[in-house]
């Protein structure tokens, strides 16, 4: 009976989030945000949402960005990238966040740093040439 049980409360979860409203999130849609941070998280996600994204990367030294994007429902996966194994290791608990460790870039040229994200993320087969990334 347990193994019925889990089969059915996934199934149930699984039709769930394929309605829209499981996909769209009005999460703090009409509210004023307090910390740039949290800017910065709610308008890539929304971005994603709306744009055919396929992930959301989330270079971070404290957590707190895939923290605040983890809080709006979406489909799309978020990447935490950090050189520091504690806020990996935070990460680890975030809805729908999943850790990935990079080097310290330090000075580095952001198309440096956006190339070294897509080549981990295309290393680990997480997405191929055209995908969308914010």
């Amino acid at each position: 009976y347990p193994e019925n049980a889990v089969r059915t409360m996934h199934d149930v979860c699984v039709e769930t989030e394929k309605s829209p409203t499981a996909k769209v999130s009005h999460h703090r849609l009409h509210e004023c945000f307090d910390h740039i941070d949290e800017t910065i998280a709610m308008s890539s996600m929304y971005a994603a949402n709306h744009l055919g994204v396929k992930v959301v990367v989330a270079l971070t030294d404290s957590g707190k960005t895939p923290l605040w994007m983890s809080r709006m429902s979406s489909n799309i996966s978020i990447y935490a990238m950090s050189d520091s194994v504690a806020t990996l290791r935070k990460t680890t608990l975030y809805r729908g966040v999943y850790p990935c460790g990079i080097d310290k870039m330090n000075d580095a040229e952001w198309e440096k740093v956006n190339g070294r994200v897509v080549s981990i993320l295309e290393e680990k087969n997480i997405v191929e040439e055209g995908d969308m990334i914010i």
